[in-house]
C-alpha cells in the first residue's frame, strides 16, 4: 500500500512537471515564431496556451490582435485576451486594457475603468501601470478618483474577475 502510494505520488508529480514544461515549450515556440515574424505560427502555438489558461499567452494574443499582428487587427478580440490574462493577475494585460479604456479601443472610453485598471496594474508591481495612473489622476476630479478607487478595491477583493 505504501509503495502504491509513493508510486501514484510520483506519477502525479511529474505529470505536473510535464504539464508545466509542456506549456513553457509550446510558448516558446510560439515565441520564436513572432520574433523571426510569423505571427501565424505563434497564434497556433498560443491559442490552446490561452485558452487553457496561461496568462502570458493570453497576454500576447491580446497584443497580436490590438496591433493586428498574424490576424486582421480587433479590438474587441484583443479585449477579450487581455481581460482574461488580467483576471489571471498578468500585470502587464491589467496595464494594456487601461489604455485601451483611455483610447476607446474595443470599449467605450472609461477613465475611471483607466485609472482602475492602471492603479490595480500599479498594485501587481508594473511601471507602466503607475504611469497610466499618474495620467488619469491628472484627467479625474477627485470624486471620480475616489469612484475609481472604490473599484479598485473591489476588484482586488474579487481577485480581479469580474472587473
Amino acid at each position: 500500500m505504501k509503495s502504491l502510494t509513493i508510486t501514484l505520488c510520483l506519477s502525479l508529480s511529474l505529470s505536473i512537471v510535464s504539464t508545466g514544461m509542456s506549456w513553457s515549450g509550446d510558448y516558446q515556440k510560439g515565441l520564436d515564431a513572432a520574433q523571426s515574424g510569423n505571427y501565424i505560427a505563434a497564434l497556433k502555438e498560443w491559442r490552446p496556451l490561452a485558452e487553457q489558461g496561461h496568462s502570458e499567452s493570453q497576454f500576447v494574443l491580446g497584443l497580436l490582435y490590438r496591433n493586428g499582428k498574424g490576424v486582421e487587427k480587433d479590438f474587441s478580440t484583443a479585449i477579450k485576451w487581455y481581460l482574461l490574462a488580467a483576471e489571471n493577475g498578468h500585470a502587464k494585460a491589467q496595464a494594456k486594457l487601461g489604455y485601451m479604456y483611455v483610447n476607446g479601443e474595443g470599449v467605450n472610453k472609461n477613465y475611471v475603468r483607466a485609472y482602475m485598471w492602471g492603479r490595480i496594474s500599479e498594485i501587481n508591481e508594473n511601471r507602466e501601470g503607475s504611469e497610466l495612473k499618474r495620467i488619469m489622476t491628472i484627467e479625474l476630479t477627485p470624486a471620480k478618483i475616489e469612484e475609481a478607487e472604490r473599484l479598485v478595491r473591489e476588484c482586488v477583493k474579487k481577485d480581479y474577475k469580474g472587473c
